[in-house]
């Protein structure tokens, strides 16, 4: 009798915990499934970690993903792959937008900047008064590539990074985009600075040659 009840006791257990599991087992399958395939409109974050553990192939992935926009900054950039993605990214006509630090760009650490020189639409130097240490890529408007990952072959190669790409999740895409358009838009203001004062300097001169050559009369 008591063997009975013994075994009743533990089926009973079975019978509960049974769906507990396997609602657990279809919960994971769900969310592995949501972060390594997901729909698209599907909200959903990847992460990988160096080194090498597939943060190059996240990034070209990415790009090779994207139809009509790449806004990138970047702070070192060496990683020939990612420039020739952006580069046949180019080519199927998506438009590609770049900010790399100006400081990183003169001491020769972002060399693959020349490569896309005059085949995308846009390189910008950013002058920041420390370090542009952005490393984001934003494409179509909905997809957000970040994290300590540098665009080097150290960070795939060598250091301890991380790179997160984030899939539709518009409120964080808009706020990417935002402090992109803020980098642009404090490079553009130097510019036009930066041209007021040499014509400025130009009038000053043409007005000193011209006193000079009324008193020469």
């Amino acid at each position: 009798m008591l063997q009975r009840n013994s075994q009743s006791a533990l089926l009973s257990r079975i019978f509960i915990g049974l769906p507990l599991l396997i609602g657990l087992v279809l919960g994971y399958s769900r969310v592995h499934s949501v972060y390594s395939v997901p729909r698209r409109g599907e909200s959903s974050v990847e992460v990988r970690f160096s080194p090498k553990g597939g943060g190059l192939a996240l990034i070209i992935k990415a790009i090779e993903e994207g139809e009509q926009t790449i806004y990138m900054q970047a702070y070192t950039f060496t990683l020939a792959p990612v420039a020739e993605a952006l580069i046949a990214a180019k080519r199927r006509g998506v438009r590609i937008y770049l900010i790399v630090d100006e400081k990183r760009y003169r001491a020769g650490e972002a060399p693959q900047v020349d490569q896309l020189e005059g085949v995308i639409d846009y390189i910008g130097f950013d002058k920041a008064r420390g370090y542009a240490h952005d490393k984001v890529l934003i494409i179509d408007g909905h997809l957000v590539i970040t994290g300590s990952f540098n665009f080097t072959e150290r960070a795939e190669e060598v250091n301890r990074e991380n790179i997160l790409a984030i899939r539709y999740l518009p409120s964080l895409a808009a706020k990417y985009q935002a402090h992109w358009q803020a980098s642009y838009d404090q490079i553009k203001a130097a510019a036009q600075s930066k041209r007021k004062k040499r014509l400025a300097r130009k009038s000053r001169q043409q007005k000193l040659l011209d006193g000079e050559d009324k008193l020469a009369r």
